[in-house]
């Protein structure tokens, strides 16, 4: 038999087996609703449903939304998915709508709006921004 500790049974990213991960972008103007006067939302959503989340401050690259994690066993995160938009459906969007397109994915700040680590695999595939323009000139 093999027995492991709790410490063991976490993957590279502290999640537990029976744990997963599930990333949700709201729009900025709906982040206040998730997080709470001071946090109380967000607490009182990990208390009801057991599920651990973290609103990231900045918004993804060239959107205007914002990433919610949230980790735990399923059914606690599909329960605590449930009441976050039982609560943004009743808000109105405001300001502009710029959906997240995974195209402007950076991952010099990932670490601000939420993104996935680049594996030892990636390239990035978005064209490198130009300073100067076209043109043959001489």
């Amino acid at each position: 038999m093999n027995f492991k500790n709790r410490e063991d049974d976490r993957d590279r990213k502290g999640r537990r087996d029976g744990e997963s991960e599930v990333r949700v972008l709201v729009h900025e103007s709906h982040a206040g609703a998730v997080i709470g006067r001071g946090g109380s939302r967000i607490k009182e959503l990990r208390e009801k449903t057991g599920a651990q989340l973290k609103v990231f401050s900045r918004t993804a690259p060239q959107s205007s939304e914002r990433l919610v994690l949230l980790n735990g066993e399923v059914d606690k995160i599909v329960e605590c998915i449930a009441i976050i938009i039982d609560v943004l459906k009743e808000i109105p969007i405001k300001g502009p709508i710029r959906p997240y397109d995974p195209m402007y994915y950076d991952p010099d700040v990932i670490g601000d709006y939420g993104g996935y680590v680049p594996d030892r695999n990636f390239v990035n595939r978005v064209a490198p921004r130009r300073e100067y323009g076209f043109g043959g000139g001489g």
